[in-house]
């Protein structure tokens, strides 16, 4: 993925990459919100969960 994105900067400047990101990021919204309607859990909570998840991580 890093490649990717190094790729991606190199032949687009720096905006795509920003742009790229933006897009992952909203299939991931996506994606959660629709676990979050299909669960009945608020979206909120799914969204604190992984970022406490990712805190950990470090």
């Amino acid at each position: 993925m890093r490649a990717l994105v190094n790729d991606l900067t190199e032949r687009n400047g720096p905006d795509s990459a920003a742009d790229l990101v933006i897009a992952l990021a909203g299939l991931h919204v996506a994606a959660l919100d629709s676990l979050a309607r299909r669960t009945g859990t608020a979206l909120e909570h799914l969204v604190d969960e992984l970022e406490l998840q990712q805190l950990e991580g470090i």
